[in-house]
């Protein structure tokens, strides 16, 4: 007889599940490579401007060549504050994520905001938050072309504080791995 696992408050009050459905969601998952580098690391601090950083990260074809998918997974410390107030002004951390098979030229698979803190003029208060942790995590199809010649990912960051604002933005990497999955 196989074990059960009850777990009420995931499916609902007296569903079970058998564990081979939870080793199901694990199997074939590895870390292909891990990244603990400061490479795409950002940091801006004054009025009106940004600071763009980005590090690349390649996977051989041979790590490649049985999977359908990799999954990008980034574990940051973000921090983005304002200390002057007005209707425009605000800071963000954001996070562009591009993929080429290695030959090929890059094709941009996310590009969207990470953190952000925003203004009030109305108050006195700055707004945002500091040293927070984030994480992130994007699935990404493989065709035949990555399969064939391996893979390369690109990782962008900004921080930005945006005009009539004083402020802060910053992003510090801590541990970015990609795993790959069938």
């Amino acid at each position: 007889m196989a074990a059960e696992i009850t777990t009420p408050q995931i499916i609902g009050k007296g569903d079970t599940l058998k564990i081979g459905y939870y080793n199901g969601l694990l199997q074939g998952t590895s870390i292909l490579t891990l990244y603990t580098g400061t490479g795409f690391d950002a940091t801006y601090t004054g009025t009106s401007g940004s600071d763009t950083d980005s590090h690349e990260i390649s996977v051989a074809a041979s790590d490649l060549d049985k999977l359908n998918y990799v999954l990008i997974n980034i574990n940051a410390k973000v921090a983005c504050y304002v200390t002057t107030n007005s209707d425009t002004g605000g800071s963000s951390v954001d996070v562009k994520i591009e993929k080429k098979y290695q030959g090929g030229t890059y094709s941009t698979v996310h590009d969207d905001n990470f953190d952000s803190a925003y203004s009030d003029k109305n108050t006195a208060e700055s707004n945002g938050s500091k040293d927070k942790n984030q994480y992130f995590r994007l699935p990404i199809v493989l065709d035949s072309n990555d399969k064939a010649n391996g893979i390369t990912i690109k990782i962008s960051t900004t921080c930005t504080v945006n005009a009539s604002s004083s402020g802060g933005a910053s992003i510090t990497n801590k541990s970015t791995w990609i795993e790959g999955a069938n």
